[in-house]
Formats: C-alpha cells, structure tokens, sequence
C-alpha cells in the first residue's frame, strides 16, 4: 500500500487481485499504442498525461483515488481524439467530452454516496453508469465508435486497450463496496448486459469503416463482461471474480492488437494474426473468450430460474453474433476501409497479437484448479465450436457482411441521428426576437470576443487539466467538510 495523504485529499494506491491482473495490461496497452508513430505534439502530451491517468486509476485503493485519476483521463483522452481539426472529428471529439463529462459527474454522486456511507443498489448503478461512457454502456455507446474511427491510431488503440481497462478496474474493484449487497444489482446487470451485448453486435454490423466496427465490437463485448458481472453477484463473487478478470485480461489485450492491426503494412502474417484474434474475441475453442466464457458457465448453473434458463440460452448466441460481427470486420479491413495515417510496423503487430493470445493461456494455469478439465473436456469443446461454426455459415450466406449494408448507420447512431434536429432547437430557441441595436451590437461582440478567447486558451491540454483538478479539488473539500 502506497499512502499519500498530503496530495490532494489524500491518495492511496494498493496492489489488490485487480490491480495485479490490470495493471500490467494496462501497461502493454500504452506499449502498444506508442508503437505506433505520433502525428502532433498534441497527441505525445495528451498519450502521456493519459496514461499517467489510467495507470493510477487501475492501482487505485480507494473509489477517491480512483476519481481523481479517471478525471485526468477523461481530460486527456479528449487529445486522443481530435487527432486533425476536421469537422467529423470535432465532432467525435465533442460527442466523447460531453458524454465523458457526464459519466464524471455520475460517478461524483457516487462518490458522494460512498463519502457519506450510503452503500446500496443506487450507489451501485451510479458507478456502473459513470464508467459507462468508456464502457460503451448504452446510451452512453455513442461515443466509442466514433473515437475508434476518427482518432489516430495512436488513439484508437489507447481506446480500445488502456481506457478501457481503467473503467473495466474501476468496476470490478469498488461494485461490492459501494453496492452494498450486490446481489440486488444482478437482475438489472445481466439484463442491460445482454441487450448491450446483442445491440452492439447488430450496430456493428451495419457500418462500412472496420475500426468503428471493432468500436460496436467493444461495446458488445463490455455488455458481455457487464453480464458476467451480474452473474458473479447474484452468486459468488470472490470465486467468479478471477474468471472476469480473465475476460478483462482478454479483451484489455486483444482489441488493441486489432486496432494496430489495421494499421499495419498488409501482408500474409498479419492477416492470419488478424484472424486468430478476431476468433479470440469470437470465444472460439482454446482461446482466452472462450475460456472466461466457460468458467463463467459455472456460476451460470447456480442461478435460480428464470435467470438461469435465460442467460443459458442466451451465452452461445452471443458468440454467434461476436462471429458476425467480426466477420464483417475482416471483409472491411481486407478491403482497406481504414483512415489514412502513420503505418504501425509489423513486427510490433505480431508481437503484441502473439501476446494477446497466449497471456490467457498463462493466467488459466495460475488461476483455475482444473485449467485442463475446463478447456478440454468434449462438452465444453463442442459448447464454444459450434457458435462459431453457425456464425461463419451465416456469415459466408449473408452477402450484406462483404458489401455496403442496405440500411447504413454511420458510428454514433442515435446522437448522429438526433445531432441535426437538436442544433435547429437550440438555433430556434437561442433566436432573439427582434435585431439589437447597434451598441447592444458591439457590446454583444465584445464579450463573443472574450468567450472565443477564453476558449482558445482552455484548448491548451495542460491548462483545462489544471483548471479541472482545481474544481474537483473543491467539489471534494465541499463533499467531504474539511
């Protein structure tokens, strides 16, 4: 236990069964994302911060801690983003902030909530909700696969890897503390994951640029791991724990080997690597999908009706639809529907795709009694073959997954599709009902001058950070009375 007590309001910092599975994949993350060449200086100092930011949320040992340092990354993730100044990417960037921003001030009432010793269901959905937004938690979604299509590679594979792991820590570790009983959360949980988890998969398939399909891929994926986590608390949580880091491991390593993926020189080994890792998050046989899948399948056989039948059922149709989705990916990545950008080598592709697929293998022999009797056992082979096999048949029969799909969605979904009608309410509503007069005129320009230039200077990384930690250094004081 680290201990920082004159720092802010006092920081803590521990090495619990969460951080010690996480943390290093957070690292291998930002490994990876700093393969790739950096376009601006914008985006070295916002990678940096950022990372500073996760990797002490990930070993953070108090919900305190945690927020301080999820803070600096909502910040800085924004960096990430805006890669160029094009107005599609403005807007990702504008789509990621406010929902972030949101998501911050959600996870503050749950702070509150915990500061004042008020654990129960309510505290409980306001931290799952306020790490929704990098969670991709509907309808908090709409920002992922915007800031996967539209950031830099750099960017996207931080996205997809290191921020996602921090929310995936801030989850795991404080859900039974400021929960209360968690069980009370595993109906709404396993629910809101499985809608999550097909809806994602459905939106994925409709888009036409293979990074905002891994974006609708993660959300897919993180409705999956929200399903597993209600499973855990409606049963044992401290034996199905390891089991959803296993999934976390998984996910933390394999997506961003997918987005670098993408940018790295075409070639016979890439692909095949490709392949490996689009059937990892398929949960094929022998993969680390499938096994957190099964090991999950355990917990799923306690349940009391109708959540087992439910959930039973629903599992192996979840992989079907991880199939499709992925298959779609890999038409669009052969076809070269990626931005344009810096080339990540091939070599560190391999290397960190070969990583994502064997770490899995490790953590199962360390962590399960009976890593054989799981993985190789008839049953359990046959229960993650054939989900698979059904979605590469369905995906070979459905031509629309190697074409432009007849119904396009572009990435963002409903916040693209309300973006338009709610900028003409606000025109309408913001329209003054006569013209000023003229010294209301310039008077009305000179503090439109002052606004544009106080926004300007927060455009500075380093400056909003600052200003931002100064604010939630007061709303903590007022929270807390000292």
């Amino acid at each position: 236990m680290i201990e920082l007590p004159g720092f802010v309001l006092g920081l803590n910092f521990g090495a619990d069964a969460v951080a010690a599975a996480l943390l290093p994949v957070a690292v291998l993350g930002w490994l990876a994302a700093l393969a790739v060449p950096s376009p601006g200086r914008r985006l070295r100092l916002a990678s940096w911060i950022a990372g500073i930011g996760s990797l002490g949320a990930v070993a953070a040992a108090d919900l305190l801690t945690f927020y301080v340092f999820f803070g600096i990354v909502t910040i800085a993730a924004y960096g990430l983003v805006v890669g160029d100044d094009s107005r599609k990417t403005r807007w990702a960037g504008r789509i990621y902030l406010s929902l972030a921003l949101v998501g911050e001030m959600i996870l503050l009432a749950a702070l509150l909530l915990h500061l004042a010793e008020r654990p129960g269901p309510l505290a409980g959905w306001l931290l799952v909700f306020g790490v929704g937004a990098k969670l991709g938690l509907p309808p908090l979604h709409v920002a992922l696969a915007p800031a996967y299509e539209r950031a830099p590679t750099r960017g996207a594979v931080a996205f997809a890897g290191p921020l996602l792991v921090t929310a995936m820590a801030g989850l795991l570790r404080f859900l039974p503390e400021i929960a209360g009983a968690p069980a009370a959360l595993a109906p709404g949980l396993m629910l809101l994951g499985l809608f999550t988890a097909f809806a994602g998969a459905g939106l994925g398939a409709l888009q036409e640029r293979a990074r905002a399909v891994l974006g609708y891929s993660s959300v897919s994926q993180m409705g999956l791991l929200l399903a597993f986590t209600g499973v855990a608390a409606a049963g044992d949580w401290l034996a199905l724990l390891p089991a959803l880091l296993l999934f976390a491991v998984h996910h933390g390593l394999v997506k961003p080997a997918l987005v670098l993926g993408t940018a790295a020189a075409p070639g016979r080994a890439v692909a095949a690597a490709q392949v490996l890792l689009a059937l990892a998050i398929a949960a094929l046989a022998l993969t680390g999908g499938a096994m957190a899948k099964l090991w999950v399948e355990g917990g799923v056989a306690a349940l009391a009706e109708p959540w087992h039948g439910l959930v039973a059922a629903l599992l192996p149709a979840t992989s079907v639809a991880s199939t499709l989705i992925m298959a779609r990916f890999l038409w669009l990545a052969r076809a070269g529907a990626v931005p344009p950008g810096p080339t990540a080598p091939p070599g560190a592709f391999l290397m960190v795709a070969a990583v994502a697929l064997v770490v899995p293998w490790v953590l199962l022999l360390r962590w399960h009694p009976a890593p054989a009797a799981l993985m190789l056992a008839p049953a359990h082979l046959w229960a993650t073959l054939w989900p698979v096999f059904r979605g590469v048949t369905i995906a070979l029969a459905v031509r629309g997954l190697r074409r432009r799909p007849r119904w396009r969605l572009p990435p963002g979904d409903v916040a693209v599709l309300l973006d338009r009608p709610i900028q003409r309410w606000l025109g309408r509503l913001g329209r003054p009902p006569r013209l000023p007069s003229l010294p209301a005129m310039a008077s009305l320009l000179r503090r439109v001058a002052h606004i544009r230039t106080a926004e300007i200077r927060l455009r500075d990384l380093a400056a909003t950070g600052i200003a931002y930690l100064l604010l939630l250094t007061v709303l903590l004081v007022l929270a807390t009375g000292t």
